[in-house]
């Protein structure tokens, strides 16, 4: 037993020595890894993007102000509609009497698509008198029938009171009467046409007018061409106000508020307003295929910039859930910029004569107003007018 004790100690201590000897021996070197990318003096953004203008440089841009806003502006989809002559607005023009067409004054006919005056001449007609439409003595005839019918029902009337008359010759003989008197009148109207001073240089021709404001559309006819009584000759369409029809896709309707105005924008461009539109009762009319019904608006085109056929943007305020507006910060629509990626800012005012460019998130926009859904908190300060030219500052256009 003793033996393996002195057998057992000098390996042991050995071991122990041996660690101890690793142990105090320095680490291995770590050979070090090159970075793949580097950034030097690394800053904020907000570091990044401020201005400062003299009182003159502000006073020369223009710089105006004005804070952000907590406002209930209510959403709104935008679809495509398409401008239209409103039903019963569109007429047809034809010929009060058969005749050749002229030019008025010698001069052009007006062209399909010229906006008229209401009572503008279009047309001059020179009417044909053939032998048996000789007006002066159809009238006379119609004058000496309307006569003899007169009397011959006073004579029926006469006779019904002293009872030697039926009431059935009365009633003929009334009748009688009021044909003659239809026929006098259409006579003298017709002879009243040729008459009238409504002629092209004294040349006798009769003005063919239109009957109200609008836009000449289709011509049937042309000066020197002969037509006969009530050919049609010229449409004219009304162009004020127009409507506009707006497909809707079925499963939208109801969440819309169509109730209310809509904004009238060129399609595509919201920034670019036409006006807004009042909701008007249109005909039934849906597209099964495409499973959207028609829903219509009138608007006021006083200046003739619209025309029917064009399609236009139309933004339909959506119904807020419970009736009640969700306040949102917003912001002028001027304040916004765009850069060349599409990203969204505003220049926040840090301190007088101080600008700080900001990043935003515009959620969505309403008439001016764009709703933020990031950016500065509420109630500061941010450059409404003159945001482009700090812009252009910042980054030296034309420089």
């Amino acid at each position: 037993m003793t033996s393996n004790r002195k057998t057992w100690i000098p390996f042991i201590l050995g071991s122990l020595g041996w660690s101890l000897f690793l142990a105090c021996q320095p680490p291995p070197a770590v050979k070090s890894v090159e970075a793949p990318s580097r950034v030097e003096n690394p800053r904020a953004e907000s570091d990044l993007t401020t201005i400062t203008l003299t009182p003159q440089a502000v006073e020369r841009l223009g710089i105006e102000t004005a804070e952000v806003v907590l406002r209930s502006l209510g959403r709104a989809h935008s679809y495509a509609g398409e401008l239209m002559t409103a039903p019963g607005r569109s007429v047809i023009v034809t010929a009060p009497l058969g005749g050749t067409l002229a030019a008025l004054d010698g001069g052009e006919a007006p062209r399909s698509g010229d906006r008229l005056r209401k009572g503008q001449p279009v047309f001059g007609l020179v009417p044909l008198t053939p032998p048996d439409q000789d007006f002066v003595r159809l009238e006379a005839e119609s004058l000496a029938r309307a006569e003899a019918a007169r009397l011959q029902s006073e004579r029926a009337e006469q006779l019904l009171l002293e009872g030697a008359g039926s009431v059935r010759q009365a009633e003929q003989a009334r009748a009688e009467l009021k044909v003659a008197e239809a026929n006098l009148q259409a006579s003298r109207r017709q002879l009243d046409l040729l008459r009238s001073p409504k002629s092209s240089g004294g040349s006798g021709a009769l003005a063919i007018e239109a009957p109200f404001e609008g836009r000449l559309g289709e011509v049937f006819a042309s000066p020197g061409h002969t037509v006969a009584a009530s050919a049609p000759l010229f449409e004219v369409s009304a162009e004020d106000p127009l409507w506009i029809r707006v497909p809707v896709y079925v499963g939208e309707l109801a969440s819309l508020d169509l109730s209310s105005s809509a904004e009238v924008h060129r399609l595509g461009v919201r920034e670019d307003p036409l006006g807004r539109a009042q909701p008007i009762v249109g005909p039934p009319s849906a597209n099964p295929e495409a499973a959207t019904a028609d829903v219509f608006y009138e608007i006021e085109n006083d200046d003739g910039a619209l025309r029917p056929g064009r399609k236009v943007g139309v933004s339909v305020p959506v119904l807020e859930s419970g009736g009640v507006g969700e306040t949102s910060p917003v912001v002028a629509l001027t304040a916004v910029l765009y850069d060349i990626d599409g990203g969204t800012w505003v220049y926040q005012v840090k301190a007088p004569q101080v600008f700080q460019r900001r990043r935003v998130e515009v959620s969505h926009t309403v008439d001016d107003w764009a709703v933020l859904s990031r950016g500065p908190a509420v109630g500061s300060v941010v450059v409404v007018t003159g945001a482009a030219e700090l812009f252009g500052t910042e980054f030296e256009a034309g420089h």
